[in-house]
């Protein structure tokens, strides 16, 4: 894999309220565009005159048609980026057990390919400092019912975790249990 040696990202820091410690933080890669695979097509036909993009593309899409499908029949495959293979999520209970799609899924799990990670290692990063972030709301329970992030009781209670909420109206202050995560329970009317 080619790289020019003049790789650079751009790194944003975001509150990690988990953490005992108050300035605790972590990291995220600011995306610099989104390309598409036709994007890729177009900047490897200008890179190679000998290419065309119809050929490319087809040739992308046969190769990625059958990665997939020996993918998804249990194989391992070494495709462009990185070496792919399936993963079993969800807990089997016993040495009979039985897949339940309703408890088992599969994903993928991806390592980079060694081209990727030595690009990586050639990588400039800059930290361009704590991120705006806007508020986030992560889950609503409805206390009345115990639901999460489905339903709201009229007239009953919620309990709402996220990042920058601000609480407008008679709430006292107390409800605020530290700066930057907030718990609160509330009366809501719907």
């Amino acid at each position: 894999m080619a790289t020019t040696g003049k790789n650079k990202v751009m790194v944003e820091l975001y509150d990690l309220p988990i953490t005992k410690r108050k300035d605790d933080r972590f990291g995220r890669v600011v995306t610099s565009k989104s390309l598409t695979e036709d994007d890729l097509i177009r900047t490897a036909v200008a890179r190679r005159t000998d290419l065309n993009a119809t050929t490319l593309k087809a040739s992308f899409d046969i190769l990625k048609q059958v990665a997939v499908e020996e993918l998804c029949n249990g194989a391992s495959v070494s495709f462009g980026l990185g070496f792919f293979m399936l993963k079993v999520n969800g807990l089997f209970i016993g040495d009979n057990a039985q897949w339940d799609s309703s408890r088992h899924s599969l994903s993928i799990r991806m390592a980079p390919s060694p081209d990727v990670r030595k690009a990586l290692e050639s990588t400039t990063v800059n930290v361009r400092g704590l991120a705006v972030s806007d508020t986030v709301i992560n889950s609503v329970m409805d206390t009345t019912s115990g639901k999460e992030n489905s339903q709201l009781t009229p007239g009953g209670g919620v309990n709402v975790k996220g990042t920058r909420i601000r609480i407008k109206g008679d709430a006292p202050k107390t409800l605020l249990k530290e700066p930057r995560s907030y718990t609160f329970e509330y009366p809501l009317t719907v």
